[in-house]
């Protein structure tokens, strides 16, 4: 299994037009998980601005590759969507992740999530999962770790990316057992 991340920079006060039109005729467009299973989308509220994520699931790479070939020649697509979005959207990231741990529902149902992006020395990846599953259990009485996942591939070219990438999304925890407000997912 891999998962796609999709990371999307929009034009100042386009994010929730962005999200809106993703959430509605995107994925009517995309009939459910026809064309690949949305783990999760969210928007930035703190941080990098104008942010919208979306991590989608797929078998392996060949069938992301069909599948995302197949919705982007669907007329659908390509005559109500991309002329809805395209316009706002200034950058786009895709990196294709390999998750480490299996991925965590939250239990609440707004939550604030927290993206982290940690560079490792090239093959430092798995120690560094183990030693952070060891203190994985103090961390989540304050937060839920969603999940770990290193980069399989990325946009980039080979020699601008020296270092592994290991990701995790957190729930942040309110006091009082709360969820937060934030992206969907």
């Amino acid at each position: 299994m891999i998962n796609e991340l999709r990371m999307y920079t929009t034009r100042p006060g386009k994010m929730m037009h962005v999200v809106n039109a993703s959430a509605t005729v995107a994925q009517k467009i995309r009939n459910g998980d026809t064309y690949g299973k949305l783990i999760g989308h969210w928007s930035s509220d703190i941080g990098r601005k104008n942010q919208y994520v979306h991590m989608w699931e797929y078998s392996d790479v060949e069938e992301m590759r069909k599948l995302r070939s197949e919705l982007a020649s669907k007329e659908e697509w390509k005559n109500e969507f991309v002329p809805l979005v395209g316009p706002y959207i200034l950058t786009q990231e895709i990196r294709l992740l390999r998750p480490l741990t299996k991925i965590k529902q939250p239990k609440l149902e707004t939550n604030i999530y927290e993206l982290k992006i940690i560079k490792l020395n090239i093959g430092q990846a798995i120690k560094w999962k183990n030693n952070f599953l060891d203190i994985l259990s103090g961390l989540e009485e304050k937060s839920l770790n969603i999940g770990v996942w290193t980069v399989s591939y990325t946009h980039l070219r080979a020699h601008e990316t020296p270092e592994h990438l290991v990701w995790r999304l957190m729930v942040v925890k309110k006091k009082g057992g709360g969820g937060g407000g934030g992206g969907g997912g």
